[in-house]
């Protein structure tokens, strides 16, 4: 099943991401549309994944979509969010976050 098809279910939809997720590839992660799903199905999914699927997650998705999260989910959540992972991870995701030099493909 697409990873698209998941997006358009509720209310599991959130449950089938996250277990999709984890078994994503990094490249795969890359172009997956976690930015598509609501504030409150993005706060269930990340809430549900692992600390690793989580930094797999917010390492392998582009800028524009974490940025796209951050605002989805405010300051709080997301520093909540990010608090779970490693100081050298976290740091990480912030320099993703502060890099405005992104080039498209």
């Amino acid at each position: 099943m697409a990873h698209h098809d998941l997006l358009e279910r509720s209310p599991m939809a959130s449950e089938l991401v996250t277990k999709e997720i984890s078994n994503l590839t990094m490249e795969e992660i890359s172009t997956y549309p976690i930015s598509s799903l609501s504030m409150n199905d993005i706060e269930k999914v990340f809430g549900s994944l692992s600390t690793y699927d989580l930094t797999r997650l917010l390492l392998g998705i582009p800028h524009e979509d974490l940025i796209e999260i951050e605002n989805k989910l405010g300051s709080m959540v997301f520093n909540q969010t990010i608090n779970r992972l490693t100081d050298a991870n976290k740091t990480q995701v912030v320099d993703k976050l502060s890099n405005s030099n992104v080039t498209l493909s």
